[in-house]
């Protein structure tokens, strides 16, 4: 009798155990859906402990001492040591540890004779049975959130296990409707939610990539960057992390990187070309995105265009606060396409706001690609020389997604040439000699001399006519600058 008693009492123990670890859990992640299932099951399966001492009372089982202690009941149960940084890692954990208590349970159940006992034993069974299918949900949900593959860590995150590389965290703020539990949309939201990315950068892909298609990864292997988890956090949190972060990094990468992206762009998007442009440009400070509400479809161009004029009071207030609050020496941003058109708005009303208030000053602005009227941005961009330390504007004229907009328009867009657009304080390069994408949109990301060439700025911040590659152009309409075929 007295083995059993013992066996009553460890699976007593495992239960308190996996409820506390639970309660820890909940606390410490950001993905409302599981924090509130693990409390759940936190507070069942403290009451599992309960019933199971009443039955063993109610049976008359003798008094005995657990064998486990607090570090072999998270061997036992298979929690690891340490709290989980992510939910993902959570849900792992309390999978194993709700298959080892159902297992236990059942054991027990199978061996004891006292009817009240047995029920209770199998009752409890029963019960985490039921719910391991919440949890295989939940995880699931988890890890299918925006491409994620898994929980970092866990032998099948990456779904192989030999593929090498990085994992990368990237901020974010967004004004799409969602969360980090059910994902972002493209419909607009009232307010700007915040979070961090967890984006894993495979070492085989090649600089200026987010991976190859289908035929290279038959030949060459899976180079896709891919998004892991998101992690909701409150705004106060954010900042505070990230303030964190950014006086903790040494003096030199005090510098934060914010993406704003274009047309036609998704969350999970915008989260892996971040990613990708932390690890190309070799930036050790907090990089971060604002994902405005594009629809991430070809056929929502006039919808985007409408997504991102709603959005210029959120990208200016995420812009500021940035700059006010991540404790950065500077905050370098790259703009993309549309999502020009929300900087320019966003830059005028910060220098406006800074000409009454506490002065606002960015490190490098990198205007890629702008689909943004000629005229406009000649007539607002003079800001730039205002409020950053350099702005450099990147056109090509072999740019086929700048043209199709400048077909729907019937007016010249800055991002494509001719004419070349040359305002005071904006450093225009010409990239048509380097730019060689399929549709020639993207090649500030992508083309290697074009990173070359931001990553000088970043870290030297050397004016044109000194960085390598780059000619001097006079034309009619202002000096410029061009990549050297």
């Amino acid at each position: 009798m007295s083995a059993i008693s013992t066996a009553v009492e460890d699976l007593k123990f495992g239960l308190s155990f996996a409820a506390q670890q639970y309660r820890n859990f909940a606390e410490r992640i950001d993905y409302n859906n599981a924090a509130r299932l693990v409390r759940a099951l936190a507070d069942e399966r403290s009451s599992d402990s309960d019933a199971l001492a009443y039955a063993a009372r109610q049976a008359h089982l003798s008094p005995a001492q657990p064998t486990l202690d607090q570090r072999s009941a998270a061997q036992l149960l298979r929690m690891g040591t340490g709290e989980p940084d992510d939910a993902a890692s959570a849900m792992y954990r309390v999978q194993r540890a709700e298959n080892e208590l159902g297992r236990m349970a059942d054991q027990m159940a199978s061996l004891v004779e006292a009817p009240i006992l047995k029920e209770t034993l199998t009752d409890i069974g029963h019960r985490i049975e039921h719910r391991k299918s919440d949890v295989r949900e939940m995880r699931k949900q988890v890890r299918r959130d925006y491409g994620a593959t898994g929980a970092i860590g866990t032998p099948d995150a990456l779904g192989n296990s030999n593929v090498n590389g990085q994992t990368v965290d990237v901020w974010f703020g967004t004004n799409r409707v969602g969360d980090a539990a059910r994902g972002f949309s493209g419909a607009r939201a009232e307010a700007t939610s915040y979070g961090i990315c967890s984006v894993f950068v495979p070492s085989n892909r090649r600089v200026g990539s987010l991976g190859s298609g289908i035929v290279g990864r038959i030949l060459h292997g899976d180079d896709r960057i891919k998004v892991l988890l998101i992690r909701g956090l409150t705004q106060l949190d954010f900042w505070a992390r990230m303030h964190r972060e950014m006086q903790s990094a040494a003096p030199s990468a005090r510098s934060g990187l914010v993406f704003l992206h274009g047309y036609r762009t998704k969350f999970g998007d915008a989260a892996r070309r971040t990613a990708q442009l932390k690890v190309d440009l070799g930036h050790t400070g907090p990089a971060a995105f604002f994902s405005w509400p594009s629809l991430g479809s070809e056929i929502g161009y006039s919808g985007d265009e409408a997504a991102i004029e709603g959005s210029e009071l959120a990208i200016q207030q995420f812009l500021m606060e940035f700059a006010g609050r991540s404790g950065a020496d500077a905050v370098h941003i790259i703009a993309h396409s549309m999502g020009n058109r929300g900087l320019l708005r966003a830059m005028n009303a910060i220098a406006s706001a800074a000409a009454v208030s506490a002065p606002v000053r960015f490190g490098q602005i990198f205007l890629a690609a702008p689909d943004v009227d000629a005229q406009l941005f000649s007539n607002l961009a003079a800001v730039y020389g205002t409020i950053a330390k350099r702005t450099t504007l990147y056109v090509t004229d072999n740019d086929r997604a700048i043209g199709l907009s400048r077909r729907f328009h019937a007016y010249p867009r800055v991002g494509l040439t001719p004419p070349v657009v040359v305002v005071p304080g904006v450093d225009t390069v010409d990239a048509s000699g380097v730019n060689l994408g399929m549709w020639g949109h993207g090649y500030v990301a992508e083309m290697r001399p074009v990173l070359a060439d931001m990553f000088e700025l970043i870290s030297k911040g050397t004016p044109p006519q000194g960085r390598f590659g780059l000619k001097k152009v006079a034309a009619a309409g202002g000096v410029h600058w061009k990549f050297a075929r």
